[in-house]
Order: structure tokens, then C-alpha cells, then sequence
């Protein structure tokens, strides 16, 4: 969010009116759903940092029905993405510590539909 904007659905209305802002990336399911409801694109990122976290996120993408999801950091993501598949039927991408093409390269060979880097050198990589 930016700062100084509140997180309602106000300040997600002008974010959209005046921005032009599509789609939004973020952790809160509920303020996903929200941005859903009016008409934005929506990726659910999931940070996977132990089993309690793994457990959570499964649990709450029961009956959402998001654009895509991401799952972080690429090295648990590649390992748990079929666990997601079972629960999920959107797209998914991988994101946290892609900087190099043989790491995106695992992560197509592991079913995802693409992924998310900061590197700059990777923004054009097409295979």
C-alpha cells in the first residue's frame, strides 16, 4: 500500500480511478477478495517459510478465487507446487531468488506458468 493511504475500499477505488492500477499483488486474503470484488486482477503471494505456513496458505485458498498465486521462495516453491495444484486450478508463478535463467528453468520444468524477478536482465528471457 502507499503510505499515508488507508487500506479501504475508498483508497482502493482512487488507487484505480486515478492510476489506472489492474491488478494488485498482496498476502491479505481478505483485502484481495475486496480488490476482486471491484474488478481488479488479484495474485495471492505466499511466502513459504515453514510447515505451519505451508499448512495456512493451503488452507486459505479453499474458495478464493484468485487471478494467479505465487508461491516464494522458487526452491520451496518448485518442491511444494503440487500440493497448491490439488487446491488451486488458477496460474501460478514463482517468485524470491530468481536471478539467473537456470533458475527459471527449474521453475517451468516444475509446472509453473511463469515467474517474478527483480534481476532486469531476466525481464526479456523467453524460451
Amino acid at each position: 500500500m502507499i503510505g499515508g493511504l488507508g487500506n479501504d475500499r475508498i483508497a482502493f477505488e482512487m488507487l484505480k480511478k486515478l492510476y489506472k492500477v489492474d491488478g494488485v499483488i498482496g498476502s491479505s486474503v481478505s483485502k484481495l477478495n475486496q480488490m476482486q470484488h471491484m474488478g481488479l486482477e488479484t495474485i495471492f503471494r505466499i511466502s513459504l517459510i515453514d510447515s505451519h505456513s505451508v499448512e495456512m496458505a493451503l488452507r486459505s485458498l479453499k474458495g478464493v478465487n484468485f487471478t494467479a498465486v505465487e508461491l516464494r521462495p522458487y526452491s520451496h516453491a518448485v518442491e511444494f507446487l503440487p500440493m497448491f495444484k490439488e487446491i488451486f486450478t488458477g496460474k501460478f508463478f514463482a517468485g524470491g531468488f530468481i536471478n539467473s535463467e537456470e533458475r527459471i528453468k527449474i521453475c517451468q520444468k516444475a509446472g509453473f506458468d511463469g515467474v517474478m524477478t527483480s534481476t532486469k536482465k531476466l525481464w526479456s528471457y523467453i524460451e
